[in-house]
């Protein structure tokens, strides 16, 4: 049997209501030589009982250590030159790893590759994409400063060598959180930036109860992951302070945000928002603190006023 040219990892963990259509939508990939591999992390439901309708499926199992653990656990046994991953509950448009794969020889310098999301409906999938003489349209971030900025690659949407992705030891498994941003920091540092496929190829799929969907501890996870990066990498600190400043302003006030949701301490969100402040001045921090320690009624009063002089100097 010849080789794969891709391999898919799907790590499941009681989503056996759901992996169904994520197994199909790979296995309707439009790219021949595909191969898919579905890692079991501890399941408590139906899982074996779905996977008996994919024999075609190579079905892996684990005790629950964690869905970094059964996405490095995947890779290990993956035989493809190139790796994707897609969570349990994502859709993948059909031409998804066509359209990577071209992308990825057309740029074999870049290392890493990614494509567009949406969260509305698996059904704005069903479209053909537009094609530049037989190019898929592509987006170039050539550098490690976007990267920095802005690590939200997701997971159901990177596209890589399995080779580079072993050799830097895969996902973090002590992080329950964040594990992806830790690892593109790591992955990418030195070597440059990402291209992104330009058309939506991945339904995320939003699910309530999601690791993503607690942001606090969330923030706290990346904030751990960025300061460590810093830590390990200091003279990348010391040549992108400004960077470094803006990356820290924009998670300072997200967390600060995430606290004030969660109504958490009026100090933790004061101190955080300040925090953002003193990263980067900007009217959001000083409003969030605001909400903090001010009644609501109060800063919605506020809120018109500004609003109402805003309008007012327009119509001048």
């Amino acid at each position: 049997m010849s080789a794969p040219v891709i391999s898919v990892v799907i790590p499941v963990y009681n989503a056996a209501h759901f992996v169904g259509e994520t197994i199909d939508s790979v296995l309707a990939q439009s790219q021949s030589g595909v191969e898919l591999i579905v890692v079991d992390d501890g399941s408590e439901d139906h899982l074996a009982e779905v996977m008996l309708r994919y024999p075609q499926v190579t079905f892996l199992r684990q005790d629950n250590r964690g869905v970094s653990s059964a996405r490095n656990l995947g890779a290990r046994h993956a035989r493809g030159t190139w790796l994707a991953f897609v969570d349990s509950d994502d859709v993948w448009h059909r031409h998804k790893l066509r359209d990577q794969l071209r992308l990825a020889e057309l740029h074999p310098d870049v290392p890493l590759g990614t494509s567009l999301s949406q969260a509305q409906s698996k059904d704005a999938l069903d479209f053909e994409p537009s094609m530049d003489h037989g190019t898929p349209p592509c987006l170039l971030y050539p550098g490690f400063r976007e990267v920095f900025l802005s690590p939200y690659l997701g997971l159901s949407r990177v596209f890589l060598r399995r080779d580079d992705f072993l050799a830097v030891g895969g996902f973090d498994e002590s992080l329950r959180y964040a594990e992806d941003i830790d690892f593109y920091l790591r992955f990418l540092v030195g070597r440059g930036g990402y291209w992104q496929l330009g058309y939506e190829a991945v339904y995320a799929r939003p699910v309530e109860g999601s690791l993503s969907s607690d942001s606090v501890s969330g923030y706290e996870q990346i904030l751990f992951v960025y300061r460590r990066f810093l830590s390990q990498h200091p003279s990348f600190a010391q040549v992108n302070r400004l960077t470094v400043k803006e990356a820290f302003a924009f998670l300072y006030l997200r967390y600060a945000g995430s606290l004030l949701r969660a109504r958490r301490s009026r100090v933790q969100v004061v101190t955080m928002a300040c925090r953002a402040f003193c990263s980067k001045p900007s009217l959001a921090a000083s409003v969030l603190a605001l909400r903090a320690v001010l009644p609501r009624g109060w800063v919605e009063t506020l809120r018109s006023v500004l609003l109402e002089k805003r309008y007012s100097r327009t119509r001048l």
